[in-house]
């Protein structure tokens, strides 16, 4: 859910021409910056009673919908968690490519240190990361969640 996009803040931004060329009006980043200016802008000119209004009418009801949680990003929320511990930077090693080229697969680990805590098969280097970022996680939380 993009919420730039489904109040249309698109439409209401000023760009030059080369961002414009570029697809800049759907980037993901200049929308978010665009909806976070709005809050900012609504803040400023009436307060913060109007800005808990519209959070309140149009996007928490989606946060609390669920909306959101398929574009969790595990390599950010692993990130987080393994620097909160002080254990050091993750970092992530495609060590496999298989199958045909209209069909790949890529095979990525997770590492800590030495260790491989976690592993991820997908049809994208990315999509494999975070599939070994989750791993990662999952086990990163079973194992610190008594401390």
């Amino acid at each position: 859910m993009n919420f730039a996009e489904a109040y249309a803040f698109s439409e209401f931004i000023l760009l030059g021409k080369g961002e414009e060329l570029t697809g800049g009006r759907k980037r993901p980043a200049l929308l978010a910056d665009v909806f976070e200016s709005y809050i900012g802008a609504l803040y400023l000119d009436q307060g913060i009673e109007p800005v808990e209004q519209f959070l309140a009418e149009a996007v928490f009801p989606k946060v609390l919908a669920g909306v959101f949680e398929e574009q969790t990003d595990y390599k950010s929320q692993l990130q987080e968690s393994v620097q909160r511990e002080g254990l050091g930077p993750v970092a992530y090693t495609i060590i496999e490519e298989r199958g045909p080229a209209h069909s790949r697969e890529f095979v990525a680990h997770a590492r800590l240190s030495d260790d491989i805590v976690g592993e991820g098969i997908g049809r994208s280097k990315k999509e494999a990361e975070q599939i070994a970022a989750k791993e990662a996680l999952i086990e990163f939380n079973r194992r610190y969640a008594d401390l």
